[in-house]
């Protein structure tokens, strides 16, 4: 019987820790789903242009930001010369709340950001139903990783993706206004 006993308590010994590891992971996992990211879209009626999908949103705390990419797909019977989006993270406020923290995300030439410019030759379009990823530049990525390391700011879970402007290269398009979106089209 002797010989028995070790086998009893090894037996017991790995059931605890099978256990134990199970409550970790368990822990782990609930913690990691309640720290998801979201974002919402700022859509407005006749938009051109829609969000089909945002890739690694919930990648690593350190590797999200540099990651992220955002998939717009061109829903207008028109080429899409420029598109200006804000990516704001609105739980966050700056010093005097005054305003929005985020950055701008863009395509296409800055001058077609003006509605009235004429795309040209060299301008490159979103063909209508094509789609175009947009990324967070490396400076921006590395200014991410410096205001956490050096700040331990770590931007809010929530994220919300605005278009501020889209230029058909026609001197027609939409334009962030106060109350949403201008449209342009019937210029």
């Amino acid at each position: 019987m002797k010989k028995i006993a070790p086998i009893r308590w090894i037996i017991v010994l790995a059931g605890f820790s099978v256990l134990f590891l199970g409550i970790v992971e368990s822990g782990r996992f609930s913690r990691a789903a309640a720290q998801e990211r979201e974002y919402e879209v700022g859509a407005y009626k006749d938009l051109p242009v829609t969000i089909q999908e945002v890739k690694n949103l919930q990648a690593e705390e350190d590797r999200w930001f540099r990651d992220l990419q955002v998939v717009v797909k061109n829903v207008s019977d028109k080429p899409i010369y420029f598109i200006s989006m804000h990516v704001v993270f609105p739980e966050m406020k700056p010093p005097g709340g005054s305003s929005r923290i985020g950055f701008n995300l863009s395509y296409g030439r800055p001058e077609l950001g003006d509605i009235t410019v004429l795309a040209g030759t060299n301008d490159v379009p979103i063909k209508p139903g094509d789609t175009y990823v947009f990324t967070i530049p490396s400076f921006r990525a590395e200014a991410y990783e410096s205001m956490k390391k050096r700040r331990g700011i770590v931007f809010s879970k929530r994220i919300q993706f605005l278009f501020a402007a889209i230029s058909f290269g026609d001197r027609t398009g939409f334009n962030e206004g106060q109350s949403g979106p201008m449209d342009f089209r019937a210029r």
